[in-house]
């Protein structure tokens, strides 16, 4: 009796030991999952922070990346706002001398148009002047021959009139001393008498009067002078 009494103290003993050794391996159990949890969270939460220190990090990095992006694309973009000013300066200055060398050129065309038109209206005007003054000096040679052409003329007629003339007076002349010689051997030649002589007055009228008549009659009927 006292032997079960002790056995069953024994067991009680080892039950109760037992289960203080189970509460305690529990409890070890449960300290250690409870430091290995806490590891396991400071594990984590330092994973995190370090997640999170390199995020910030990163979006540090990053946002010093995008500003440094931005100042070189806005350094770009300067620049190519600066080059694109300077080609539309350019593309402005090339069409200012275009338009420039266009107003040249249609300024030296219309003057070549108005010199040709002054060269053309010269030359027209200078043929013109040919022209007139050929026509001018043909009417002069023309007037000239004509005026030479009536003076031989003229010479003609003046030497044919003074060849007529010649001889009309040849002529006269020769009829004349015919004339003056039949007059010569008509008139009567007076007889002198003398002075005591009563009819001598009217024998030297009757003498007058009767050459008188014959030279009357043996006046000149030649041919009319040529005109």
């Amino acid at each position: 009796m006292k032997t079960r009494g002790l056995v069953a103290l024994a067991l009680i003993l080892l039950v109760v030991a037992g289960g203080g050794l189970y509460r305690a391996h529990e409890a070890n159990l449960e300290r250690r999952e409870a430091e290995a949890r806490a590891a396991r969270e400071r594990v984590v939460a330092e994973a995190r922070q370090r997640e999170t220190e390199r995020q910030i990090a990163a979006a540090a990095e990053a946002r010093r990346l995008a500003e440094l992006t931005a100042r070189e694309e806005n350094v770009a973009a300067e620049r190519r706002l600066e080059e694109a000013r300077a080609r539309v300066a350019a593309d402005e200055a090339a069409r200012n001398a275009a338009d420039a060398e266009v107003r040249r050129l249609a300024a030296q065309c219309e003057q070549l148009a108005r010199e040709k038109a002054a060269a053309e209206s010269e030359a027209r005007r200078l043929d013109e002047l040919r022209q007139k003054e050929a026509a001018e000096a043909e009417t002069r040679r023309l007037t000239a021959a004509q005026q030479v052409e009536q003076a031989e003329q003229s010479e003609r007629e003046k030497q044919e009139l003074v060849q007529r003339e010649g001889a009309r007076a040849a002529a006269m002349r020769r009829q004349q001393e015919e004339q003056a010689a039949r007059v010569r051997q008509a008139l009567v030649r007076r007889t002198i008498y003398p002075v005591n002589y009563k009819r001598r007055e009217h024998y030297y009228i009757g003498v007058d009067l009767y050459n008188a008549r014959v030279l009357q009659n043996a006046a000149p009927t030649g041919p009319e002078p040529s005109k």
